[in-house]
């Protein structure tokens, strides 16, 4: 049923307490959630500050796909605290706003130096995954 401020007025809405706009909240923020997607721990994810340093590069590379909002979601997944998290992704979004600047400001150099950054990094990382 719809809550509307008419609806809320109404004297059986008043009598019902799920209806109630003060009506008391859950013990837990995501208890509705966690039934849903229950958490567990996996082998090889991040721990500790690396969790920190991880999504802080996740999040300041200026790619698709990366940002704040993806961001978010990893560290939620990653079960890192608000303040936690929250760090990370601004100093990622900082530190994409910077190699972006750095970029502009370069011009066709600096795209060509960073093409060449991304081709050797691409390559090496293929090189050490044949080993």
């Amino acid at each position: 049923m719809p809550r509307s401020p008419s609806a809320l007025s109404a004297t059986w809405c008043r009598s019902c307490p799920s209806f109630s706009p003060c009506a008391p909240r859950p013990s837990s923020r995501y208890s509705s959630l966690s039934s849903l997607a229950p958490r567990k721990k996996l082998a090889g994810l991040p721990t500790g500050q690396s969790r920190w340093l991880a999504l802080t590069l996740f999040v300041g590379v200026p790619a698709p796909g990366t940002g704040g909002w993806t961001g978010a979601i990893i560290g939620y997944l990653l079960g890192m605290g608000f303040g936690e998290a929250m760090s990370a992704i601004v100093s990622g979004v900082i530190l994409a706003g910077v190699i972006m600047t750095i970029l502009t400001l370069a011009g066709k150099v600096g795209a060509l130096i960073a093409l060449g950054a991304l081709v050797l990094f691409g390559v090496g990382a293929i090189a050490t995954a044949k080993d």
